[in-house]
């Protein structure tokens, strides 16, 4: 069994509602199919954006490679329908952590939803 350390994108932007202010920070996802931009507001997940930046800064998802797309044509017999593209690194179990974990923010806390276009860090 192989561990994951991935973010769960379904397109773009991570944090999409977030109201945009001038703390944003966008990041260019280059792939052999084309470029996405991730844009991430630290004020509204400052936990999860530090994180994710660290990753970034550090170029450990330089080597990052989509393995999971879901679509409503691939899941006919799921009671709970999901669209999702998920992308990261394939590490093996034996392999220490690339970041220490990170506390779970919750959309109580901060008031984010998932609408079309929202990515996830997990």
């Amino acid at each position: 069994m192989q561990r994951r350390h991935l973010l769960s994108l379904a397109t773009l932007p991570l944090l999409a509602n977030a109201a945009p202010a001038k703390t944003t920070v966008r990041t260019r996802v280059d792939t052999p199919l084309g470029a996405f931009i991730i844009e991430v507001n630290p004020a509204v997940a400052p936990v999860t954006v530090a994180n994710y930046l660290a990753y970034v800064d550090a170029h450990q998802l330089d080597k990052a490679w989509v393995y999971r797309l879901v679509s409503l044509a691939n899941q006919p017999q799921s009671p709970h329908k999901i669209e999702v593209v998920q992308w990261g690194l394939n590490l093996p179990d034996e392999a220490p952590p690339l970041r220490p974990a990170i506390a779970h923010e919750t959309t109580k806390q901060t008031g984010l939803r998932h609408p079309d276009g929202t990515g996830s860090m997990a």
